[in-house]
């Protein structure tokens, strides 16, 4: 009698556990579909350096005037429609006290050339330009291996445009105050500041190679000119407002570095 007792209490106290069991899992909220997932934001790293190339897209409207008024014999080469291509080197570093900051130190430079050859005489006038300075950016990083970077760049640099004139071969004895006067150079340049605003797309390859695309617009602020390295230019014979090294530009570069993001 006391066995069967003793069974019945236990098998009562176990329903009464199982109850309570129940009762505590309907309590509790089993779904996930209202556990907000968390997603890091990538943080931008990098420090590299690499070449550059930048197709510049100048305002070459008043050389090509100049040529027609004052060069018949370049016959019908003109600047119009091209673009100055400068191969240039860049490095670069994030700013760790700026989050997302990046400080950059650029140069570039490069040339065009129109020529006219009659007989045994050649011409041929050179556009040139070139530029350093620094450039600080801002990255956006929208997934893994890819930066979007706003940003702009400061510097300095030289503009110049030459004339050459030569016919037939030229000797070293030559070369002095007492000169064929149908072989002889003029130079005019100026030095400016610079200002442009860009928008470079980089991805990385690998977290040691990255590659970019860029765009964007420079805007000039020109200096004096200069006639043959020493002579100035009266204000009413100066040359025109609308030469200058303004104007928009594309670029792609590779870089070799260290990319963390």
């Amino acid at each position: 009698m006391k066995i069967k007792i003793i069974v019945i209490a236990i098998l009562l106290l176990g329903t009464n556990f199982l109850w309570s069991q129940d009762d505590m899992l309907d309590s509790l909220d089993l779904s996930f579909e209202s556990t907000p997932i968390k997603e890091d934001k990538v943080p931008y790293f990098a420090i590299a350096g690499g070449f550059t190339g930048t197709f510049f897209f100048a305002n070459f409207d008043e050389i090509d005037k100049l040529i027609d008024s004052n060069f018949p014999s370049m016959g019908k080469e003109r600047f119009k429609g091209s673009n100055i291509f400068m191969p240039g080197a860049e490095g670069f570093t994030a700013i760790g006290i700026i989050p997302n900051m990046r400080l950059s130190f650029f140069g570039a430079g490069g040339s065009k050339t129109i020529k006219s050859v009659i007989a045994d005489t050649t011409r041929s006038i050179d556009y040139s330009i070139s530029f350093n300075g620094l450039s600080f950016d801002y990255a956006f990083v929208p997934t893994r291996r890819l930066a979007i970077l706003a940003g702009v760049n400061l510097g300095w640099g030289t503009m110049a445009v030459e004339y050459y004139r030569t016919t037939g071969n030229y000797s070293w004895n030559q070369i002095g105050e007492d000169v064929n006067p149908n072989n002889f150079m003029n130079r005019i340049e100026a030095g400016f500041w610079l200002v442009q605003p860009h928008l470079n797309i980089e991805f990385a390859v690998t977290p040691f190679i990255a590659l970019r695309g860029s765009a964007g617009y420079s805007v000039s602020l020109m200096n004096e000119w200069k006639f043959n390295k020493n002579s100035t230019f009266p204000n009413e014979n100066k040359p025109p407002d609308k030469l200058n090294a303004s104007g928009l530009y594309a670029q792609f570069g590779l870089f070799i570095g260290l990319f963390n993001y």
